[in-house]
């Protein structure tokens, strides 16, 4: 059995242990300690960091009731001093501590129960199955468990027995004569868990939940606590901060100016729209008119220089509103080439598809669709006139393959 050093002093950074066995692995090498400071993560809270022997600690498990430490290269026997990465420990004490009162508060005011918990990186996300926790529940239950950290309770490692474990407990473990590990935080939370916590609910610093959202027909609760919760709120208070300089207002009224100019781009947009649709219109007029007859429809390729994939569906829709046109349409903007080739849906005599795999052959482009609607994606070439002139090759080699289908 490895001697748990963490449940002893979880606020010691160093120590020295016996290397009682050490082999290769497939992903390092593993190390058993007859003890060890280094915490094997459990209950959603991920394992210490640190160096064993100058050698960098990648993963810590549990086997048993042995402790295996995942080294990043070999040790040798005998003594071997420890150091855990401890702004890593404290970090996720902070993280784990900050989830319990949030969990005992949602659990003792709004009798809502934490099905799961994980910690990952910066984020600790808790979920309610099939319960939808609405967001005002949560910022009620966010208040009063800062209340808690700033009480700056007193946090108690009990080892009651069972029976006693079920009076007091906001969730039982499975029934066991042994002792079970409790953690107690003053009359807020009495509750079996086998990770790591601050001293104290002070230490936690701030609990802030940063988003919640639906998940397997229940609420997943994402929060940050401590330390990362102050990372997260610096990032979001300088954004905020630069969006309130650039529409020149304060903090409480930048949400209604947001929404202001978003009302604003709503309606350009559609202005804009509507502009896109009439040029489209009247050049789709033009070409209809200038346009090349096949037997009984007309052919209408064209280049749309300077045009993303929106311009030239555009056209596309202004073109094969009304019977008799076979359209072979392309553009290039920034991101890349675009292709659209099709008919009216009732042109039954009219198949694109081999003029448009032809097109794809000679553009590099790739895509699909039916035989009336066909679209592409593809590359830039090095040059805008090389773009040109490839998509002017693509074009005219598809017309002539159209034009032969339709003869």
């Amino acid at each position: 059995m490895t001697q748990k050093l963490y449940y002893e002093d979880l606020y010691r950074t160093e120590f020295d242990a016996a290397v009682l066995r050490h082999e290769e692995g497939k992903e390092g090498v593993r190390v058993i300690l007859d003890r060890t400071l280094f915490y094997p993560g459990g209950g959603g809270q991920p394992c210490d960091k640190g160096t064993l022997g100058g050698r960098n600690v990648l993963d810590v498990f549990e086997e048993g009731e042995e402790i295996v430490h995942l080294l990043d290269g070999p040790i040798t026997e005998g003594a071997v001093h420890g150091v855990i990465d401890w702004n890593r420990r404290f970090e996720l004490m902070q993280q784990h501590l900050g989830q319990h009162l949030l969990a005992a508060v949602l659990f003792s005011r709004f009798e809502l129960r934490t099905s799961r918990m994980r910690i990952e990186g910066d984020d600790v996300s808790m979920d309610f199955d099939n319960t939808p926790v609405d967001e005002e529940t949560v910022r009620q239950a966010e208040e009063e468990a800062n209340e808690a950290v700033w009480q700056n309770i007193p946090v108690e490692i009990l080892y009651p027995d069972f029976e006693e474990v079920k009076l007091h407990a906001r969730k039982l473990p499975p029934k066991t004569s042994e002792p079970i590990r409790i953690v107690k935080v003053g009359n807020i939370d009495y509750v079996p868990c086998c990770g790591l916590h601050v001293k104290n609910t002070g230490e936690t610093g701030i609990i802030k939940v940063t988003a919640t959202e639906n998940h397997k027909g229940g609420t997943r609760v994402h929060l940050r606590c401590g330390r990362a919760a102050y990372r997260w709120l610096d990032v979001v208070c300088r954004g905020a901060r630069k969006v309130q300089l650039e529409l020149t207002c304060g903090p409480d009224g930048m949400f209604q100016r947001v929404l202001h100019l978003k009302e604003e781009i709503r309606e350009l947009t559609s202005r804009n729209g509507e502009l896109l649709d009439q040029a489209a219109a009247s050049l789709a007029e033009r070409l209809l008119r200038d346009a090349e007859p096949v037997g009984e429809f007309v052919l209408v390729p064209h280049i749309l220089a300077g045009a993303g994939p929106d311009e030239v569906k555009r056209l596309f829709h202004a073109l094969t509103q009304q019977r008799g046109a076979a359209a072979l349409l392309a553009g290039a903007d920034p991101q890349g080439i675009s292709l659209i080739f099709g008919c009216h849906r009732e042109d039954k005599a009219i198949d694109v598809r081999g003029a448009f795999h032809r097109a794809l052959e000679i553009s590099g482009a790739r895509g699909g669709g039916s035989p009336c609607c066909t679209q592409g994606r593809g590359p830039l070439c090095e040059t805008p006139e090389q773009t040109q002139a490839r998509l002017q090759e693509a074009i005219s080699a598809a017309a002539e393959v159209l034009r032969q289908s339709l003869s």
